[in-house]
């Protein structure tokens, strides 16, 4: 996982997609009426602002918006403020998810409605947005969450930075406060929460499994001073961005920014272990095999995680010869909390009959994270 924070005039960048108009025609028929009178409904083609990141902005600061699935969305061409004079000011936006955009207020916006307008020009009114003075601007965090799952929890220290009973669906964002002229350098503790899919309706559960949850720490600490002179509210910044993105394969299997991840192999009374090491998806696992005399083997392999952003309940794990890249055994699936794994085959690990007598796990090979539940992530940063 990568975890940023920028400044407020980057952008970035996501895929996009167009869309088009929609028309519904329906037919409606009265006794004793000849022909049909016909209805035709505009479907709606720009998206729903829900909220604003933060709520009140100056002009010339950056602002997010969260917003519905209500229509089939895709890239949006501007966002239109009011103006002194009646006027209007034309801004472009940027998508970063399917429910998140981003602009920069343009200098002389007034508080208002604003129009989110599509690339065919399609037009729909929005909430009105809080433009104020330099400084009256909202001071602290947008806190970006481009991860795959739910944030529920942003703590700095015992205080919830969150307001009570709320949370930050995955992709999108919410604004948490902090006085950087205070405090520039910060720790937070963000808590992911993992809700699995609904079932669809008619199917009957079993109850309620716990939901898994992960845990990250982020030591974020503003630039040095472009000046000589201590930090002051002269010289800091009053809002950062930050980005939590997706969680890699090896973040969530213990191997967070390149540190090892141990985990114990159950298999019999053989005393087997991995160790994964690598950044974002790819790497490498590390098999050690000790016998009773004290002597050992070990193989190292390449590793790719895939994983699904849609429904992240489960990773996948393709282990490969480093010599031909060519797969060895099973593709070992990992579902969450990705702290247990069972498998046949597993590098060199095969299983075999003495296993099925002897394991009191099962009859397959078992991975098995030793470290305590949930894990913790720790990121450093700086707020350039």
């Amino acid at each position: 996982m990568k975890t940023l924070l920028t400044s407020l005039g980057s952008t970035t960048t996501r895929r996009s997609a167009l869309f088009s108009t929609a028309l519904l025609a329906a037919s409606v028929f009265f006794p004793g009426q000849a022909s049909a009178d016909n209805i035709n409904v505009t479907m709606p083609t720009v998206p729903r602002i829900n909220s604003y990141v933060p709520d009140r902005v100056a002009g010339g600061e950056t602002l997010l918006m969260n917003h519905t699935g209500d229509v089939n969305l895709g890239s949006m061409s501007s966002l239109e403020f009011k103006a002194t004079n009646g006027r209007t000011l034309s801004a472009p936006i940027t998508r970063l998810t399917s429910t998140l955009y981003r602009v920069n207020v343009p200098v002389g916006a007034i508080t208002g409605v604003t129009t989110l307008v599509s690339p065919s020009g399609d037009r729909r009114d929005q909430p009105a947005i809080t433009i104020v003075a330099p400084t009256l601007r909202a001071r602290g965090i947008s806190v970006i969450n481009l991860t795959q799952f739910r944030v529920d929890s942003v703590k700095k220290g015992a205080t919830e930075l969150l307001p009570a009973g709320q949370f930050i669906p995955a992709r999108e964002a919410r604004f948490v406060t902090h006085n950087f002229s205070t405090e520039p350098n910060i720790a937070l503790d963000v808590r992911y929460v993992y809700l699995p899919p609904s079932p669809p309706p008619g199917v009957l559960t079993l109850g309620e499994a716990p939901v898994p949850v992960l845990n990250e720490r982020i030591l974020a600490s503003l630039p040095r001073p472009t000046t000589s002179g201590p930090v002051t509210a002269l010289n800091t910044p009053t809002r950062r961005e930050l980005e939590l993105e997706d969680l890699s394969g090896f973040d969530l299997m213990g191997a967070v920014s390149g540190a090892q991840g141990h985990w114990r192999i159950i298999q019999g009374d053989r005393k087997r272990s991995m160790i994964l090491q690598g950044l974002g998806n790819s790497g490498t696992m590390t098999l050690k095999d000790t016998f009773l005399s004290g002597n050992s083997l070990s193989r190292q392999f390449n590793v790719t995680f895939f994983m699904a952003a849609t429904n992240p309940d489960e990773i996948s794990m393709v282990v490969r010869d480093p010599s031909t890249n060519a797969q060895v055994g099973q593709t070992v699936r990992i579902p969450i909390p990705f702290d247990v794994f069972s498998t046949d085959t597993l590098g060199f690990f095969n299983r075999t009959e003495d296993d099925q007598r002897d394991n009191d796990f099962g009859t397959q090979i078992r991975g098995q994270n030793p470290n305590v539940s949930p894990p913790l992530l720790v990121r450093r940063v700086i707020l350039n």
